[in-house]
Protein backbone atom coordinates (compact mmCIF):
# COMPACT_ATOMS: atom_id res chain seq x y z
CA UNK A 1 0.00 0.00 0.00
CA UNK A 2 1.06 3.27 -1.06
CA UNK A 3 0.79 6.44 1.45
CA UNK A 4 0.33 9.87 0.46
CA UNK A 5 0.09 13.32 1.21
CA UNK A 6 -1.56 16.12 -0.54
CA UNK A 7 -0.43 19.47 -0.55
CA UNK A 8 -3.63 22.19 -1.45
CA UNK A 9 -5.80 19.81 -0.34
CA UNK A 10 -8.36 21.57 -0.08
CA UNK A 11 -8.56 23.24 -3.68
CA UNK A 12 -9.45 21.33 -7.11
CA UNK A 13 -6.28 19.55 -7.36
CA UNK A 14 -6.06 18.29 -3.53
CA UNK A 15 -10.06 17.54 -4.10
CA UNK A 16 -9.55 15.88 -7.12
CA UNK A 17 -6.65 13.89 -5.75
CA UNK A 18 -8.84 12.33 -2.91
CA UNK A 19 -11.21 11.13 -5.50
CA UNK A 20 -8.62 9.01 -7.13
CA UNK A 21 -7.54 7.82 -2.75
CA UNK A 22 -11.05 6.74 -2.63
CA UNK A 23 -11.36 4.58 -5.58
CA UNK A 24 -7.92 2.82 -5.04
CA UNK A 25 -8.21 2.93 -1.35
CA UNK A 26 -7.05 -0.72 -1.74
CA UNK A 27 -3.74 0.66 -2.52
CA UNK A 28 -3.54 4.01 -1.19
CA UNK A 29 -3.86 5.30 2.29
CA UNK A 30 -3.74 9.46 3.00
CA UNK A 31 -0.76 10.20 5.63
CA UNK A 32 -1.27 13.76 5.30
CA UNK A 33 -3.30 16.76 4.36
CA UNK A 34 -1.89 20.16 3.82
CA UNK A 35 -4.11 23.62 3.16
CA UNK A 36 -3.76 27.47 3.20
CA UNK A 37 -6.11 28.86 4.80
CA UNK A 38 -9.20 26.27 4.55
CA UNK A 39 -9.89 25.49 7.82
CA UNK A 40 -13.66 24.35 7.59
CA UNK A 41 -12.65 22.15 5.10
CA UNK A 42 -9.58 20.71 6.46
CA UNK A 43 -11.10 19.70 9.50
CA UNK A 44 -13.44 17.99 7.27
CA UNK A 45 -11.27 15.73 5.08
CA UNK A 46 -9.13 15.28 8.40
CA UNK A 47 -11.96 13.44 9.85
CA UNK A 48 -12.55 11.83 6.92
CA UNK A 49 -8.90 10.42 6.25
CA UNK A 50 -7.66 10.44 9.84
CA UNK A 51 -4.15 11.76 8.26
CA UNK A 52 -1.25 11.26 10.96
CA UNK A 53 -0.07 14.79 9.89
CA UNK A 54 -1.87 17.90 8.96
CA UNK A 55 -0.82 21.68 8.13
CA UNK A 56 -2.58 25.11 7.77
CA UNK A 57 -0.26 27.64 6.51
CA UNK A 58 -3.02 30.24 7.55
CA UNK A 59 -4.85 30.77 10.82
CA UNK A 60 -6.49 34.04 12.39
CA UNK A 61 -5.93 32.22 15.79
CA UNK A 62 -3.28 29.49 15.32
CA UNK A 63 -3.90 27.86 18.92
CA UNK A 64 -8.26 27.21 17.99
CA UNK A 65 -7.30 25.84 14.65
CA UNK A 66 -4.69 23.63 16.16
CA UNK A 67 -7.31 22.19 18.21
CA UNK A 68 -10.08 22.10 15.83
CA UNK A 69 -7.54 19.81 13.91
CA UNK A 70 -6.44 17.86 16.63
CA UNK A 71 -10.34 17.22 17.46
CA UNK A 72 -10.88 16.33 13.38
CA UNK A 73 -7.92 13.74 13.66
CA UNK A 74 -7.16 12.83 17.07
CA UNK A 75 -3.46 12.13 17.43
CA UNK A 76 -2.21 13.26 14.27
CA UNK A 77 0.95 15.84 13.86
CA UNK A 78 -0.51 19.00 13.36
CA UNK A 79 1.42 22.01 11.78
CA UNK A 80 -0.18 25.65 11.66
CA UNK A 81 1.85 28.86 10.52
CA UNK A 82 4.06 29.76 7.54
CA UNK A 83 6.09 27.33 5.92
CA UNK A 84 3.67 24.56 7.73
CA UNK A 85 3.24 22.52 4.37
CA UNK A 86 7.05 22.64 3.47
CA UNK A 87 7.45 20.68 7.09
CA UNK A 88 4.71 18.45 6.49
CA UNK A 89 6.43 17.20 3.25
CA UNK A 90 9.93 16.80 4.99
CA UNK A 91 9.02 14.52 7.99
CA UNK A 92 5.63 12.79 6.98
CA UNK A 93 6.88 9.51 5.74
CA UNK A 94 4.78 9.65 2.56
CA UNK A 95 5.71 7.78 -0.63
CA UNK A 96 4.18 10.06 -3.04
CA UNK A 97 3.68 13.72 -2.45
CA UNK A 98 0.87 15.80 -4.42
CA UNK A 99 2.21 19.33 -4.24
CA UNK A 100 -1.47 21.58 -5.74
CA UNK A 101 -0.21 24.41 -3.84
CA UNK A 102 -0.62 27.62 -6.17
CA UNK A 103 1.99 29.49 -7.30
CA UNK A 104 5.52 30.03 -6.24
CA UNK A 105 4.45 29.21 -2.92
CA UNK A 106 4.70 25.33 -3.46
CA UNK A 107 8.19 25.64 -4.39
CA UNK A 108 9.76 25.01 -0.59
CA UNK A 109 7.27 21.65 0.00
CA UNK A 110 8.02 21.13 -3.66
CA UNK A 111 12.16 20.71 -2.42
CA UNK A 112 10.96 19.13 1.48
CA UNK A 113 9.89 16.35 -0.77
CA UNK A 114 12.73 16.03 -2.61
CA UNK A 115 15.03 16.23 -0.25
CA UNK A 116 14.11 13.18 1.28
CA UNK A 117 13.96 10.80 -1.78
CA UNK A 118 9.75 10.96 -1.95
CA UNK A 119 8.01 10.97 -5.33
CA UNK A 120 6.97 13.97 -6.32
CA UNK A 121 3.49 14.60 -8.12
CA UNK A 122 3.54 18.25 -9.27
CA UNK A 123 0.46 20.40 -10.53
CA UNK A 124 1.26 23.80 -10.59
CA UNK A 125 4.25 25.48 -13.19
CA UNK A 126 5.25 27.89 -11.09
CA UNK A 127 7.12 25.67 -8.92
CA UNK A 128 8.95 24.97 -11.73
CA UNK A 129 9.56 28.10 -13.57
CA UNK A 130 11.02 29.54 -10.17
CA UNK A 131 12.87 25.92 -9.57
CA UNK A 132 14.88 25.79 -11.93
CA UNK A 133 16.92 22.85 -10.93
CA UNK A 134 13.92 20.81 -10.64
CA UNK A 135 12.83 17.79 -14.07
CA UNK A 136 10.14 18.24 -15.70
CA UNK A 137 8.17 21.60 -17.13
CA UNK A 138 4.28 21.29 -17.24
CA UNK A 139 2.87 24.15 -19.12
CA UNK A 140 -0.47 26.34 -19.27
CA UNK A 141 -3.54 25.23 -17.49
CA UNK A 142 -6.41 23.89 -19.54
CA UNK A 143 -8.72 22.58 -16.83
CA UNK A 144 -8.13 21.61 -13.19
CA UNK A 145 -6.88 17.90 -14.22
CA UNK A 146 -5.01 18.59 -17.36
CA UNK A 147 -2.18 20.38 -19.12
CA UNK A 148 -0.82 21.36 -21.94
CA UNK A 149 2.87 20.13 -21.85
CA UNK A 150 4.94 19.84 -25.34
CA UNK A 151 6.86 16.88 -26.82
CA UNK A 152 9.47 16.74 -23.95
CA UNK A 153 7.37 16.92 -21.14
CA UNK A 154 4.42 14.41 -22.76
CA UNK A 155 7.33 11.47 -23.55
CA UNK A 156 7.98 11.68 -19.06
CA UNK A 157 4.79 11.09 -18.40
CA UNK A 158 3.91 7.26 -20.95
CA UNK A 159 -0.09 6.83 -21.43
CA UNK A 160 -0.68 10.28 -19.05
CA UNK A 161 -0.43 12.29 -21.85
CA UNK A 162 -3.23 12.48 -25.17
CA UNK A 163 -2.47 14.32 -27.87
CA UNK A 164 -3.72 17.95 -28.29
CA UNK A 165 -3.52 20.73 -31.17
CA UNK A 166 -0.20 20.82 -32.99
CA UNK A 167 2.49 18.56 -31.36
CA UNK A 168 1.06 19.53 -27.59
CA UNK A 169 -0.37 16.76 -25.58
CA UNK A 170 -2.55 17.06 -22.45
CA UNK A 171 -1.37 15.73 -19.53
CA UNK A 172 -4.03 14.30 -17.10
CA UNK A 173 -2.54 14.32 -13.72
CA UNK A 174 -5.24 12.27 -12.06
CA UNK A 175 -4.25 9.35 -14.65
CA UNK A 176 -0.93 9.89 -13.71
CA UNK A 177 -1.27 9.29 -10.10
CA UNK A 178 -2.95 6.06 -10.81
CA UNK A 179 -0.16 5.02 -12.47
CA UNK A 180 2.70 5.78 -9.68
CA UNK A 181 0.29 4.31 -7.11
CA UNK A 182 0.45 1.51 -8.99
CA UNK A 183 3.75 1.20 -9.88
CA UNK A 184 5.85 -0.78 -7.30
CA UNK A 185 8.10 1.35 -5.24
Amino acid sequence: MSELAVLGSTGSIGEQTLEVAERERSRLTVRALATGRSLERLCEQAARWQPAHLALEHAEDPAAARERLRAASPGADIEVGEGASARLAARCGAAIVVNGIVGAAGLAASLATLERGARLALANKETLVIGADLVAAIGPSICADRYEVGPDVASQFPGSAAPSAGDRSLLDLALHLLALIQRPA
